[in-house]
């Protein structure tokens, strides 16, 4: 029994072994912050049953880099975790960015001026992506199209949705 700590102890003190230990705890903590994010007090992302609102729509082609953005009017406040976490804040007439009013528009406007948008890129199958949005942004943005009335025009220009946290995780898989 002596003899397996003594090469449990060796293991655990390797530079893998190391590595390793610390890429799970980071994995931990990126998990826990996607809970808190969907589901905590933090953010109280859904709050009595009540998704979320959109309050600002980027985009960037990868190929032209060609952008779009645009400020969306949310119809409830903004949580003071969430304001503080993006720098907007909604005073129920204004959105501001970071302490500067924006032109903002409703999600209808936003989201159909951001179908044309879509429209423009020629030759390419459009694919959101979106760091660890499988947990939060798909389903607030998936809400939002339901919600608008748009998911026929929306499902004509968008082929899908990729999470990039889940891309890289395929490609730095734990050996």
């Amino acid at each position: 029994m002596d003899g397996n700590r003594v090469k449990k102890r060796e293991k655990m003190s390797l530079p893998e072994t190391k590595r390793r230990r610390l890429i799970l705890k980071q994995e931990r903590a990126n998990q826990k912050d996607a809970s808190e994010v969907s589901e905590g007090s933090t953010y109280q992302s859904v709050r009595q049953g009540a998704m979320p609102h959109i309050t600002q729509i980027g985009a960037v082609e990868m190929e032209s880099g060609e952008a779009f953005s645009t400020y969306v009017l949310p119809k409830i406040s903004i949580e003071p975790g969430a304001e503080q976490a993006t720098g907007k804040v909604y005073d129920g007439t204004s959105v501001f960015a970071n302490g500067l009013k924006v032109a903002a528009v409703p999600i209808r406007e936003a989201l159909l001026n951001f179908l044309k948008w879509l429209s423009t890129l020629r030759n390419c199958e459009v694919v959101l992506v979106a760091h660890n949005g499988r947990v939060f942004d798909f389903r607030v943005l998936s809400n939002a199209v339901v919600r608008t009335g748009l998911q026929k025009q929306f499902l004509d220009k968008v082929s899908g949705f990729t999470d990039s946290l889940s891309l890289i995780r395929s490609k730095h898989k734990k050996t």
